[in-house]
């Protein structure tokens, strides 16, 4: 078996997907039950977060994970290619310099940043979900567009780490493509602990 992969080695996952974003939303779940200490017979205490520190920590783990799973495709039962591939016949490839046979081939190319043609919004500047990953500042307030489940949980991070917060979603309530009896007592919760949400926008 070969596995054909120019790089950075780990998966989009590991990289830039559910790992890193449930490790900072560690993080920001630990200051909002910091601030409800005193439900606990804790003294209240006023938290503060480090978005420099916050993403310190989830580099670490990230590289954690991500060297075991190089290793893991290292391993010498696999032949791993450090190169991009191009297809030259149904079961042919290059690949660098070399030509692979295969009766079959999985093509898992991962994803890519979806590019929003919102008017201005080039003008006026954005992040991504992949830049609120390596930001080291975070900002006083925000509007999050689109609330699926990316946004929303990058939404509720932000909101849990001090920031104002806006949340914008066109259709008619949050996590459009789930059930509207699950969306909604998420959109209450939001509201509760101070976000500013607006659906049907």
């Amino acid at each position: 078996m070969a596995i054909v992969d120019p790089g950075p080695l780990g998966g989009l996952c590991i990289l830039k997907g559910c790992m890193p974003t449930k490790t900072i939303l560690r993080s920001s779940d630990v200051m909002a039950l910091m601030r409800r200490a005193k439900e606990f017979g804790i003294l209240p205490v006023d938290p503060r977060a480090s978005l420099s520190a916050i993403n310190n920590r989830k580099n670490k783990l990230i590289q954690e994970f991500t060297d075991y799973r190089v290793k893991q495709l290292k391993d010498p039962r696999f032949t791993l290619i450090q190169e991009r591939a191009k297809f030259i016949s149904p079961h042919e490839i290059y690949a660098g310099d070399q030509v692979l046979k295969a009766k079959s081939f999985i093509l898992a190319t991962g994803s890519v940043i979806a590019n929003y043609p919102v008017p201005g919004l080039k003008e006026t500047g954005f992040i991504t979900s992949d830049d609120v990953l390596q930001m080291r500042e975070a900002p006083e307030s925000i509007i999050v567009l689109g609330a699926g489940a990316v946004a929303v949980e990058l939404a509720q991070f932000f909101l849990r780490i001090g920031v104002t917060v806006t949340l914008l979603q066109r259709s008619a309530h949050i996590l459009s493509k789930g059930d509207e009896g699950l969306a909604r007592p998420v959109e209450h919760r939001f509201r509760l602990e101070g976000m500013e949400l607006y659906t049907g926008t």
